[in-house]
């Protein structure tokens, strides 16, 4: 499970600038997902987005690189759960 994440300070100033909310909207959104700490826990790759486009952008791509590699160099099928996870995730 890869995990995108950043601080929820940022998040709330993104969804604010992106989807023009106010605060009390961004809260009850958040406070109905998953929480930050179990969702790291569940996850087997995390990219920390605190930074610019350009940024994520390269650490996912690293991530897709890595992915492929695995699935090639594995016994690995798409019957496997773990590489049937990853490509519905990229689908």
């Amino acid at each position: 499970i890869l995990l995108v994440t950043t601080t929820r300070n940022l998040q709330i100033q993104r969804a604010k600038e992106r989807d023009f909310l106010e605060k009390d909207q961004i809260d009850s959104i958040l406070n109905a997902q998953i929480s930050s700490r179990e969702a790291i826990k569940q996850a087997d790759d995390i990219i920390y987005n605190e930074s610019d486009l350009k940024s994520l952008y390269n650490a996912a791509s690293a991530l897709h690189k890595k992915y492929l590699s695995c699935s090639m160099t594995s016994k690995n099928s798409l019957d496997d759960s773990n590489v049937l996870r990853y490509y519905l995730t990229f689908k």
